[in-house]
């Protein structure tokens, strides 16, 4: 039986070549390649196995929060990766068709070269592995022993009876009968693309679909035994890219929510509740000022939107210099710069106090924008302190999170809270500014709330006219 899809012989050179590009992937997966070097593993590898493939093409859903899409194209001339593909188009109609394997016409080309009339576009129906397939491949020259309903050929529609000129009904034809062209573009003279689906239970959220397209330049393309070929490795392939991306996507998902230590610290295996360890820090406390007042002048939508762009703002310049955001608190976002070696103090804490005032400059410079000019200002006060702290899981058995508490964090709330009455947007320790080494105006001793001494307070970007 020639069916595509079939186990192959175990004595076939089919199965030995199977084995072979199966093996290199798993082994290139375990190894923790990336996705790119994924797709040159399996390019070189089909090669090696004496396929004539010109080119690849990948396309897949990604858990980021950055894009929707993750695409890739490998080239043997080439003989490495970009991320422009050319069949985006054909990837689309097969996820909304339903169709795990769709081949390009048969060679020649061109649909006037053909014997025999060209079959109709077709629904899709069941193959022999219970998949669903595109139009039957009956009739195509070389290749009419590909007769089985596993094997998938796009066959464009005919057009209707009445149809004339270039109406709607036309319009889509010619974008349907020229749906493989890009792809078959170049010197390319067959392409057949597959569609791997992962279950729920398999994967990470968003990521269930693998597409994948092969083309090639041979004249009289692939033949029944590399499209079965083909047909057998791109499962393998779909599960190696995505135990691949499976893992990236929830390293950069942690790092999104937790921040990069934390997120580190976690995939270590401290994850338990009271995995915590002590470590000395710069704690910064960013509050969003008139945020009671924004409540009630916005929508919730609105709010929404401007807290974030309050959030990004700040936090940017933080990450940007090494610190980390600890987690937010309302409309407050509680940021730090952990201090590993004693020497690096100092600098610290010029590097956290330079990073908070160069977040409020990027304030400044969005309320100047003439897009925001009729739209609430966004302001903020921020108090910094330094000490030590408490890092990791706090919180209950069914639900905590990975932060940091102790007397900086709370000192640092505190300062912020104090800058309303003393007319400042920043303020911190006198000697943390001493070790910064930054010009501030001196405020004096002051009593801050919980506390039992008075704290020698600094303020720097003041601001007199900061009232809520």
């Amino acid at each position: 039986m020639n069916m595509v899809g079939c186990c192959a012989s175990p004595a076939s050179p089919a199965s030995g070549a199977l084995s072979r590009i199966s093996q290199a992937l798993v082994t290139a997966a375990l190894n923790g390649v990336s996705d790119i070097d994924l797709v040159v593993v399996l390019g070189t590898t089909l090669t090696a196995a004496g396929l004539d493939v010109a080119a690849i093409e990948v396309a897949c859903d990604v858990v980021d929060p950055e894009r929707a899409q993750h695409v890739m194209r490998w080239r043997r001339v080439v003989g490495g990766t970009d991320g422009n593909i050319l069949a985006a188009g054909i990837f689309q109609l097969m996820l909304e068709e339903g169709w795990t394997v769709l081949r390009s016409p048969s060679p020649p080309t061109q649909w006037g070269e053909r014997e025999g009339p060209m079959p109709q576009a077709w629904e899709g129906e069941v193959g022999a592995g219970g998949e669903r397939v595109g139009p039957s491949a009956t009739e195509f020259g070389s290749n009419a022993h590909l007769t089985l309903p596993s094997l998938a050929r796009w066959a464009p529609p005919s057009p209707p009876a009445d149809a004339g000129g270039e109406g709607p009904t036309s319009s889509l034809r010619n974008a349907r009968n020229n749906l493989f062209a890009p792809v078959l573009q170049g010197g390319a003279t067959d392409a057949v693309a597959f569609a791997n689906h992962l279950a729920p239970d398999a994967t990470l959220g968003f990521f269930d679909d693998v597409m994948s397209l092969f083309s090639t330049e041979r004249p009289g393309g692939f033949t029944a035994a590399e499209i079965d070929l083909l047909r057998l490795v791109t499962p393998v392939f779909a599960l190696a890219l995505g135990a691949r991306l499976n893992a990236a996507a929830a390293r950069g998902l942690l790092q999104t929510y937790l921040g990069r230590n934390a997120a580190t610290a976690l995939l270590d295996g401290r994850v338990s509740l009271g995995a915590v360890e002590q470590i000395r820090a710069v704690v910064l406390y960013c509050d969003l000022v008139e945020f009671t007042n924004l409540t009630e002048r916005l929508d919730a939508r609105s709010l929404i939107d401007h807290l974030n762009l309050f959030f990004e703002t700040m936090t940017r310049p933080v990450s940007r210099a090494g610190g980390q955001v600890s987690g937010h608190v309302g409309d407050a976002v509680v940021m730090f710069f952990p201090i590993a070696e004693a020497q690096r103090e100092a600098h610290l804490c010029a590097v956290a106090t330079k990073a908070a005032l160069e977040g409020l400059r990027a304030l400044e410079a969005l309320n100047a924008m003439p897009d925001r000019r009729s739209r609430p200002p966004l302001r903020a006060r921020i108090g910094i302190d330094i000490g030590e702290v408490v890092h990791g899981n706090i919180g209950s058995a069914g639900r905590f999170s990975f932060t940091i508490i102790g007397t900086p964090v709370n000192r640092a709330a505190r300062l912020q809270a104090l800058a309303k009455d003393l007319g400042a947007t920043m303020l911190m320790t006198a000697d943390l500014a001493q070790a910064a080494g930054i010009p501030c105006r001196a405020f004096g001793k002051h009593a801050l709330r919980g506390f039992d001494r008075p704290v020698d307070i600094v303020g720097a970007g003041v601001c007199d006219s900061c009232d809520a």
